[in-house]
């Protein structure tokens, strides 16, 4: 089975994961259903839009409505499904429990998809929020401010200490508005290059790195990892080749080294608990769990344990960076309306009330 290129994913090119999980979902419905597989894919093709898991059931329908057998149709989807899910498909196929095997991984790859879907949805809020109380701030201190002062030195308005105070501060930090604007959009470019430019392992191994939130990426890949190369050890594909191939399925660069390298320790002759030691970006206490159930035969059960706490471990980082991203932009937020309410609706107020005014 040949090495699986990150290009693979690009528009065009593979199956994206969300678009492989769903057709693992997919095909797992069918042959639990026991439903003829090729016209049952091209309906199932017909009710999806345009793109490339579209493509992917149509060309499958397709080769097995020609005569070709489940597994060599899959095969011929080399460019397009990623392998992990091949070599799935291709296990579940030698061993009559394609439906099981589809179903298992589509249960446990949903489990990464879903808890970075609740972090987007916990931090959209307050970052939402705090976005457009900064527009009103800035807007605040580049085009009101100036009239304000303006309108204060003619009516010689006495205000107390802090007012001018704020308003100093207000004045000196206009400037750096259209710089922090240009950062952000900066920010937010590259962003967006990064999701379309960049494979998606790529995106994801970068992302592991900010800090914070880097955690929750990192502990879901973990997660993802341990529960694929479970279910591909639980179906006799040799440890070597599960390795590289759970690897190259959790879409992270770094991961997917770490697997590399295990895979070539493991077939110089070390057993998989002492590759994992090896590696300071595994989990410390992950090679003796691995070595203890390499011991007992219980291997595959350790693995989904493991990717258990992990997940675990994510849903609790994204809990607390959700908790101190509200925190720290509601503190925000109460500082700034603070400032205007002293800076500017205070000295508003004061100019309405001076008889000079009336």
């Amino acid at each position: 089975m040949n090495e699986w290129r990150p290009d693979d994913e690009r528009p065009g090119g593979g199956l994206s994961g969300p678009e492989a999980l769903e057709l693992s979902a997919q095909i797992a419905g069918l042959a639990r259903a026991g439903l003829p597989m090729a016209p049952s894919l091209s309906a199932l093709a017909e009710e999806l839009p345009r793109g490339r898991l579209r493509r992917s059931l149509r060309e499958l329908a397709r080769d097995l409505e020609a005569g070709r057998a489940l597994p060599e149709a899959v095969e011929g989807q080399e460019g397009r499904i990623p392998p992990h899910l091949r070599g799935l498909m291709l296990a579940g196929i030698r061993s009559g429990r394609l439906g099981e095997v589809l179903g298992e991984f589509a249960g446990f790859a949903a489990v990464g998809v879903e808890l970075r879907r609740r972090l987007w949805l916990k931090l959209a809020y307050p970052v939402v929020t705090l976005i457009l109380t900064l527009a009103v701030f800035a807007f605040a201190g580049v085009f009101v401010l100036p009239q304000l002062q303006s309108l204060i030195s003619d009516f010689h308005v006495p205000l107390p200490q802090i007012s001018p105070a704020i308003m100093r501060f207000l004045a000196g930090t206009a400037p750096l508005w259209p710089g922090l604007a240009a950062l952000a959009l900066a920010f937010t470019a590259a962003g967006l290059a990064a999701r379309w430019l960049l494979p998606p392992a790529t995106s994801r191994a970068i992302a592991s790195g900010i800090p914070l939130v880097g955690g929750v990426w990192r502990w879901t890949a973990l997660a993802e990892f341990c529960h694929l190369l479970a279910i591909l050890i639980d179906h006799h594909l040799p440890m070597p080749e599960a390795l590289r191939l759970a690897g190259a399925g959790v879409q992270h660069d770094r991961l997917a080294s770490v697997a590399r390298g295990m895979a070539e320790d493991v077939e110089s002759g070390q057993d998989l608990g002492a590759a994992a030691a090896r590696r300071r970006e595994l989990p410390r206490g992950l090679g003796r769990l691995l070595r203890w159930g390499e011991d007992r035969g219980a291997l595959p059960q350790v693995l989904h344990m493991a990717g258990e706490l992990f997940a675990a471990q994510a849903s609790t980082r994204a809990s607390l960076v959700a908790t101190v991203v509200t925190i720290a932009c509601f503190f925000m937020i109460f500082i700034g309306a603070v400032l205007i309410v002293l800076g500017l609706a205070y000295p508003i107020f004061e100019v309405l009330q001076s008889p000079l005014f009336w």
